[in-house]
């Protein structure tokens, strides 16, 4: 539900996570190395494993490694040109790393910035009053020439470590706004996007939106769910109890409300493609989890969406996994800082967006899934998918601003009667 993640973007903190790790954080595309205290180096690729063999996950990002004899090192991702991970950083030094950001890499960073201080006036504390992007390349080159001959202790100015902060902020979690079942692909860290997309948007085809047509007009809608199974959505029990009423051997929708789902709701469009919901197949006992029936005849022209397919592996769920989220979040500055939500979601809530982000832990035992996909509380029935394959890995049912999102991890469920209709794969 809030904003959740182990990337703080409290200026502050930012700069101290920058100052200790930046070199290790930009990297060459598609390699993955290793950081521990004698700096940083290259990992040995394995090989790689066919896709959907059973307890691995495909390799999509190229180089591979085991983490046989890391010790306390860290194992860094580059996604994207310049990008990897931040989250869960350990304690290491930069200095002396053999890869650090080339002129291509500076040039592509400092033209994202330049064009991020235009666009939003202020967000970016000192670039803000600095757009040029040949002074932005400059003190780039300047930034990190200090922390490779320094390490993490150099002594940086108030513009360097406004330019480290900024370069975070532009790559860390965004939430992509959907148009026409697809998205843009966003320049930068996220670029690494762009051959999945296809597949993505099939997914975000059986995404709906779960509307309170009549019965609660202060509630248009009570939040996402997805197609599992045929004419069959999930969503969070907690979403469901916003219409539903206990009845003899089970639940119904309350007499005075109408539900509908709407699988467009886009930004900029007038596009419906509503269905009635007809029964509240369950709500899970323990788990926030309940079923939804619909009818298949809806609005005209629109067929009812494919099942999605849930992945039925639970050793195929890992912690830094690449996954995404799609869902409809909902302004939410009660539980979240009005500031970052405003720049995350730029002022526009209730429309169906794209998250991506990583698995942050995955435990079997208590059917839990964490995530750093950046969610508001619309996002409540949210699927988690995972990027290799596309697969339902997670339903997103909450999350605490700045520490964790979290999902009822699916694969554990397989052998559930209540989810026997599930398309588990």
């Amino acid at each position: 539900m809030a904003f959740a993640g182990r990337l703080k973007c409290d200026g502050t903190i930012l700069a101290d996570l920058l100052r200790q790790q930046v070199i290790c954080e930009i990297m060459s595309r598609g390699q993955e190395y290793v950081l521990g205290e004698a700096g940083m180096r290259k990992s040995q690729p394995n090989k790689k494993a066919p896709r959907g063999s059973r307890g691995k996950r495909p390799d999509i990002l190229g180089a591979r490694t085991t983490s046989k004899g890391l010790g306390a090192g860290e194992r860094f991702y580059a996604l994207g040109g310049f990008t990897g991970r931040m989250e869960s950083l350990q304690e290491g030094t930069a200095a002396g790393a053999p890869k650090v950001p080339d002129a291509e890499d500076i040039a592509r960073m400092a033209g994202a910035l330049s064009t991020a201080a235009r666009e939003d006036p202020g967000a970016f504390g000192v670039l803000s009053e600095r757009p040029s992007e040949g002074d932005l390349r400059e003190l780039l080159s300047d930034t990190f020439t200090a922390l490779r001959q320094q390490g993490p202790k150099a002594p940086l100015s108030a513009p360097q470590r406004s330019a480290l902060e900024a370069i975070i902020r532009l790559r860390g979690r965004p939430a992509l706004l959907v148009r026409d079942d697809t998205f843009v692909v966003p320049e930068g860290a996220w670029e690494m996007l762009a051959p999945f997309r296809p597949d993505m948007s099939t997914v975000l085809k059986s995404v709906c939106r779960i509307e309170i047509a009549e019965g609660y007009p202060e509630l248009p809608y009570a939040g996402t769910g997805f197609v599992i199974g045929k004419n069959l959505v999930m969503t969070n029990a907690h979403v469901a109890e916003v219409f539903a009423a206990k009845a003899a051997g089970g639940w119904r929708i309350k007499p005075s409300m109408k539900i509908m789902i709407d699988f467009k709701e886009e930004f900029g469009s007038a596009a419906r493609a509503e269905f009635p919901i007809v029964e509240i197949v369950g709500i899970h006992k323990t788990l926030d989890l309940a079923l939804l029936k619909a009818n298949p005849r809806g609005t005209p022209g629109h067929a009812f969406p494919k099942p999605l397919s849930v992945q039925k592996d639970s050793g195929f769920v890992a912690a830094g996994n690449n996954v995404y989220t799609a869902g409809y979040p909902a302004s939410d500055s009660s539980r979240n800082d009005p500031t970052q939500m405003h720049r995350i979601y730029g002022g526009i809530y209730e429309k169906k967006r794209l998250s991506p982000g990583r698995i942050m832990a995955a435990s079997v035992a208590n059917k839990d899934l964490s995530h750093d996909c950046s969610t508001l509380g619309g996002n409540s029935g949210s699927c988690v998918a995972d990027l290799a394959t596309h697969t339902v890995v997670g339903l997103h049912h909450g999350g605490r601003y700045r520490e964790a999102n979290h999902a009822v991890l699916l694969p554990t469920l397989v052998n559930d009667p209540m989810l026997a209709a599930v398309n588990f794969r």
